[in-house]
C-alpha cells in the first residue's frame, strides 16, 4: 500500500524532530523516564470510552486486566491487546485511542492486560503474566472470533504468546495483527544503521539499552525473546502494519520473508512514509490502518 503523507501527518512528525521525541530513548533518559511513569501510573480509559464501553476491572494471577465490553449490540468478537512500551513503559492514552476506534468498528469486547514491567520484572514473569491473561480471556470469551493483538513490544509479546500457545497446545486465537512490532531483540540486522536514520521516534541506542531491562541474562536469539526466530508454522492469519520510517520495519520485511518462505499466509501492510505505531495518531493514515486491521479481523 503506498500512501503520501497527508498535511496533519507531516506536521506531526515536524513536531516530533522539533521537540526532540527521539532522544527520550537516550541511556540517560532512561531511569527519569520508568520514575515518571511509574509514578504517573497506567494511562486509563477516557470518558469518551467509558461512554462506549463498560469497563469492567479485573486480576489473573496477579494481574490487572481492564475489559471493555460494548454498551450497545452483541459482543461480534474477542480482542486481547498488548500495549507497547519498550517493556518498561505502561499504557498510554495513544493506545486506548486506537483500541477504543478498533472496538467500535467492530462492536468488540476488548481485554487490555497491564503485564508487569521491566526493570521490576524478568521476561519469563511476564510472559507468564501474558499467558495467564490470555487463558483466562479465552475462559471468559464469547463464541465468536477471537484475536491477539500488539503493537511494538506488545506486538512482540503477542507473537511470542501465540507460538507458546501453539508449541503447548493450547487455544489458539482465530487471528493475530501486529502493529509495528519489534520481533528480534538481536538488533543485528545490517540495514537497521539506515533505518536509525529515517526513524524519528525510536533510536536504535536507547533500544539496545531499553531491552537490557527485559533481557536479564536470556540469550537474545531465543524464541521467547526474538519470536522472528519460533517458526510460523501452524500459526492462524497474520496480519503486520508496518511503516518504512520506523526501526522496526525491518522486522517486519524479515516476518514477510519469512512467512512467503514457509507459505504461510501473511497479511502484509505497508505504509512507506509512516513511523513507529502510527495508527495509534490522530492523522489520516491512522483511519486507513484502523480500516485494514477491521477488514482483517472480520474477514
Amino acid at each position: 500500500m503506498t500512501v503520501q503523507p497527508s498535511l496533519a501527518a507531516r506536521l506531526l512528525f515536524r513536531a516530533m524532530q522539533v521537540l526532540g521525541t527521539k532522544r527520550l530513548l537516550a541511556p540517560q533518559y532512561r531511569k527519569p523516564l520508568i520514575a515518571f511513569h511509574r509514578l504517573k501510573g497506567p494511562s486509563l480509559p477516557g470518558l469518551r470510552t467509558r461512554m462506549q464501553f463498560r469497563v469492567t476491572d479485573t486480576c489473573v494471577a496477579g494481574t490487572r486486566s481492564l475489559v471493555l465490553t460494548p454498551r450497545r449490540g452483541r459482543v461480534a468478537h474477542e480482542i486481547f491487546y498488548l500495549h507497547g512500551g519498550g517493556f518498561i513503559l505502561p499504557i498510554t492514552p495513544f493506545h486506548w485511542r486506537l483500541i477504543r476506534k478498533l472496538a467500535v468498528r467492530l462492536n468488540a469486547r476488548v481485554t487490555v492486560p497491564f503485564y508487569p514491567l521491566a526493570p521490576e520484572n524478568a521476561a519469563p514473569a511476564i510472559w507468564d503474566a501474558v499467558h495467564a491473561a490470555y487463558l483466562d480471556f479465552t475462559a471468559n470469551a464469547e463464541p465468536v472470533p477471537r484475536t491477539v493483538m500488539g503493537d511494538s513490544s506488545g506486538g512482540n509479546l503477542a507473537l511470542s504468546l501465540v507460538q507458546r500457545l501453539r508449541n503447548q497446545g493450547e487455544p489458539m486465537p482465530d487471528r493475530v495483527v501486529l502493529i509495528s512490532p519489534a520481533l528480534d531483540l538481536t538488533l543485528s540486522d545490517p540495514r537497521l544503521d539506515a533505518a536509525d536514520h529515517r526513524d524519528i521516534l525510536l533510536d536504535l541506542v536507547g533500544l539496545r539499552h531499553m531491552t537490557a531491562n527485559y533481557i536479564k541474562g536470556i540469550a537474545l536469539d531465543d524464541p521467547r525473546l526474538s519470536p522472528l526466530f519460533g517458526g510460523l508454522n501452524d500459526l492462524p492469519p497474520l496480519q503486520v502494519l508496518t511503516g518504512a520510517r520506523d526501526l522496526t520495519h525491518v522486522d517486519a520485511l524479515r516476518l514477510r520473508d519469512l512467512a512467503r518462505d514457509a507459505g504461510v499466509p501473511l497479511n502484509f501492510v505497508n505504509f512507506p512514509d509512516m513511523i513507529h505505531v502510527w495508527p495509534a495518531f490522530p492523522i489520516p493514515e491512522a483511519r486507513q490502518a484502523i480500516k485494514a486491521m477491521t477488514d482483517f479481523i472480520a474477514s
